[in-house]
């Protein structure tokens, strides 16, 4: 009782006051080590004082993790320890060791991979994650109200509140900590409450730890919870799922494990199956193993589990697996497992949740990459003896890009006609939640598994139809459309054939609801996702539309850079910064203009992500002046002085921006320099402008923090050196160029901006455009390619280092045509010269 009493007032000092003063954490983190040492004790299976002292600790424990995660980190060894053995307390009749404290596995840190994606065909999605990130789910319902600035997201969406954490950890805590006398329930019942609710207390505090510790410390002791061999001392989180009746406890422990794995998928990359040799067993190995274990418990648990409740977290839990398993690296048959178990939950059970919970498996299983043989497979009637390979079957499971799928077997798929048949019953039939979820099935299969869709495109262009009249369903709907349209974007780029197909499709779409919709509704979601599904419809088909649907599209999208909200402007720029590049629209001078005006007006915006989309646009916008100039040297012709003076003066401007302004304004004043011509050189402004940006590159290219800005400035210098209308060849135009373009392919320790520099001196027409630089640029060249393997390396720069090296040698071979013998004289005497001078200073030190 003493010691129950004393810990009951460690855990009232560890509470905060009404001022939120707490303890000094020195003081707190010996209270936490106490609490621990409490719960590390052993008592009898009928000690009921000593139960009562864990609850006392557990309710300290937990105030203290609550309110600093620091201590968390200091003690999480022992902390797992005690969690872990309190997890399974008097399950397991054994009596098993376990250890006071848990040690972490040494892991390789892995980083996802970001790609970026600035190009002139420019895809919208990869920004758009990002914008996602900041501002939260894209399709959640709106008033239409624009919004001032980004939402925040909260950091997982399994995390457990603070206040359900303290209050589930509390209602076990009362004046007697027990809802049983003698007289009531007898000793037994007393008994098995009293050690469930330790259970209880173990599980609510190791969600606590789960929602505090950084990933990457928390899968270090992954092996702990989830071991990779069945035995019978190897306890695990899995165990509270298989082995305890409570539905408490079994629905906290399903909670905790999705908590774990949210988040995961980096870490969980590093398995792979491997036939393991009686020495050594790799950790990747192991790692695989216990991913295998995992999906075959819960897997079992919802073929033989009857509770819909427990049903529902199971399926949850299998969908968070599904979402971060690399199931390219293991086993085939883990996805068809996965499906076959789920399928049969979604056809015979007659709860609402247990079937949104298995359509969110499906989106889970269809949306991770790389897409698999075996899911078409298993959601079509195709076998993997239907199956043609196109390269050698060098992994478990196949990837869906490594074989050619039989059309025969691809006419139906049972997924998509169930998803189907859910949409398009009445929103009243079914919970409009189970709408939602089917329509994200299908929109993943879209997005992903578009073979398996193809069929289907007819009926899902009538579902999206009836789809976007739905007040509740329209922006699923819009998103589904997304989807579609990106993939037979692709589909149409590699079989050309299909052109015919996507131009029905997308007159239907637009002559219809789509364009009714946008008139309609003023939510800025959906006009976010309006203009992304505007911007892939491809330049072959839009050539194809009628004149009235590609004025919509174009009027559309320009009207949109005006709207109230941030998200809605940058998308729209974006896109038309697509539409810039194709053919039919960057021939259209008014069109042109139209757009530059957008640019240059959202470049003073005050979002720096529309600023920063708006810098892409540009870039687009003077590609596509550079396609024209080359193509139809007419064109500029067309376009007044003084608006490409203020596109250069725009460029010049923005450059004293952020690093994602700068790269995007090397590519825009390259462009620029490209296209000017000689009359633009006599208009005393136009030639100060264009100075000013000759150094304002040769000085990104020298002294630029941002490798990105240096390659960019590189590929400017070539643009600007191409132009043979330009003065290229006089001193004051070209001579600090080649000087700083030599500097940068013999000294800068990046290959990708040495390639560059190198691919820039090819861009010069001919021997007059070196000017009395000639020589200089041959030996710098020489130079370069003769030192190049004393460049130290790390193992990630080999492959650019072979890059610079073919791309110094087609340089060299470039020069060589043009020199003349003095040429060769001056170069063999300069290489001469530095030898000895070397030799010289070797022999001196």
């Amino acid at each position: 009782q003493l010691w129950r009493q004393l810990l009951m007032c460690l855990s009232g000092l560890c509470l905060a006051s009404e001022s939120r003063v707490l303890i000094p954490d020195e003081r707190k983190h010996r209270c936490l080590q106490l609490f621990i040492h409490a719960l590390q004790t052993t008592p009898s299976l009928v000690d009921v004082p000593h139960y009562r002292v864990f609850f006392a600790a557990y309710k300290g424990l937990q105030l203290v993790l609550q309110t600093s995660t620091a201590l968390i980190n200091k003690e999480i060894g022992p902390l797992l320890a005690v969690l872990k053995k309190h997890l399974v307390f008097s399950l397991n009749e054994s009596n098993l060791e376990f250890p006071t404290e848990l040690h972490p596995v040494p892991i390789p840190t892995v980083h996802p991979v970001t790609k970026m994606n600035e190009r002139g065909s420019g895809s919208i999605v990869s920004d758009r994650k990002k914008k996602k990130s900041k501002r939260g789910p894209l399709l959640q319902q709106s008033t239409g109200k624009p919004r001032k600035q980004p939402e925040e997201v909260p950091a997982s969406s399994t995390e457990v509140p603070d206040e359900v954490l303290a209050s589930s950890a509390n209602q076990f805590v009362s004046s007697s900590e027990s809802e049983f006398s003698d007289t009531e329930g007898g000793f037994r019942r007393k008994m098995g409450s009293l050690v469930k609710k330790i259970r209880q207390f173990a599980m609510n505090s190791l969600q606590i730890v789960v929602s505090k510790t950084k990933k990457h410390i928390l899968f270090g002791y992954w092996n702990s919870f989830f071991p990779s061999t069945d035995s019978e001392n190897n306890i695990s989180l899995l165990s509270c799922i298989t082995d305890d009746s409570s539905t408490k406890m079994q629905v906290a422990a399903l909670i905790t494990l999705c908590g774990i794995l949210d988040g995961s998928k980096s870490f969980l990359s590093l398995a792979a199956l491997e036939i393991p040799s009686a020495s050594f067993v790799s950790y990747s190995s192991m790692l695989g193993s216990s991913i295998h274990k995992i999906h075959g418990t819960l897997l079992y648990s919802l073929s033989k589990e009857k509770s819909h409740v427990i049903q529902v977290h199971l399926l949850k839990a299998i969908g968070m697996l599904a979402e971060n398993t690399p199931y390219s690296k293991l086993n085939t048959g883990l996805v068809e497992s996965v499906v076959s178990k789920v399928r049969i939950v979604l056809s015979t059970s007659q709860s609402n949740d247990c079937k949104i919970a298995s359509f969110n498996v499906f989106s889970s299983l269809l949306s991770n990459t790389p897409a698999l043989a075996e899911m078409v497979c298993s959601i079509t009637s195709t076998t993997f003896q239907d199956l043609s390979l196109n390269v050698k079957p060098n992994s478990i499971s196949r990837q869906l890009a490594d074989v050619t799928l039989p059309q025969t077997t691809l006419t139906s798929s049972w997924l998509v006609d169930e998803c189907i048949s859910i949409c398009l019953s009445t929103e009243g039939e079914f919970r409009l939640s189970l709408h939602i979820a089917a329509i994200q099935t299908l929109s993943s299969a879209a997005k992903f598994y578009f073979p398996v869709v193809k069929s289907y495109v007819n009926q899902l262009t009538d579902l999206i139809c009836n789809l976007l009249k739905s007040a509740n369903l329209y922006l699923r709907a819009a998103k589904l459309l997304e989807n579609l349209a990106e993939s037979m974007l692709r589909n149409s780029q590699n079989d050309p054939g299909q052109v015919n197909e996507n131009l029905v499709f997308w007159n239907k779409l637009l002559s219809g609801p789509l364009q009714s919709l946008l008139q309609q509704e003023s939510d800025w979601q959906l006009h976010t996702i309006i203009c992304v599904i505007l911007s892939t419809i491809g330049p072959e088909v839009f050539n194809q539309l009628n004149s009235s649907l590609q004025r919509f599209c174009q009027t559309m999208l320009l009207g949109l850079t005006n709207d109230e909200d941030y998200s809605v402007r940058f998308t729209a720029i974006r896109s038309l910064a697509v539409y810039i590049m194709y053919p039919c629209l960057r021939k259209d001078t008014g069109f042109v203009e139209d757009m530059a005006g957008c640019v240059l007006r959202l470049m003073e915006d005050e979002f720096r992500i529309v600023q920063n989309n708006a810098a892409w646009s540009f870039g687009n916008l003077t590609d596509a002046m550079v396609l024209n100039a080359e193509s139809s040297p007419d064109f500029l012709d067309s376009l007044s002085a003084s608006f490409l003076l203020s596109l250069l003066e725009a460029g010049i401007k923005a450059v004293s921006g952020k690093d994602k302004l700068r790269f995007n304004m090397m590519r825009v004043l390259g462009n620029l320099l490209r296209v000017m011509q000689t009359k633009h050189v006599t208009i005393l402004r136009f030639r100060k402008g264009i100075l000013k940006a000759k150094s304002i590159i040769i000085s990104s290219m020298l002294s630029d923090s941002s490798m990105k800005v240096k390659w960019n400035a590189c590929l400017a210098c070539g643009n600007y050196l191409h132009n043979n209308l330009l003065p290229i060849g006089e001193s004051s135009w070209t001579d600090d160029v080649y000087d700083a373009l030599c500097k940068t392919v013999s000294t800068s320790k990046n290959f990708k901006v040495r390639n560059k520099a190198s691919l820039a001196i090819c861009s010069v027409r001919n021997r007059e455009g070196f000017g009395s630089k000639f020589t200089d640029v041959c030996v710098s060249i020489i130079n370069c390619l003769r030192h190049a393997d004393s460049d130290e390396l790390g193992l990630a720069e080999y492959n650019f280092k072979e890059k610079l090296q073919e791309q110094l040698i087609y340089t060299l071979l470039y020069l060589i045509p043009l020199t003349t013998k003095e040429d060769i004289l001056t170069i063999a005497k300069t290489l001469v010269a530095e030898d000895n001078e070397q030799l010289h200073f070797q022999l001196n030190h």
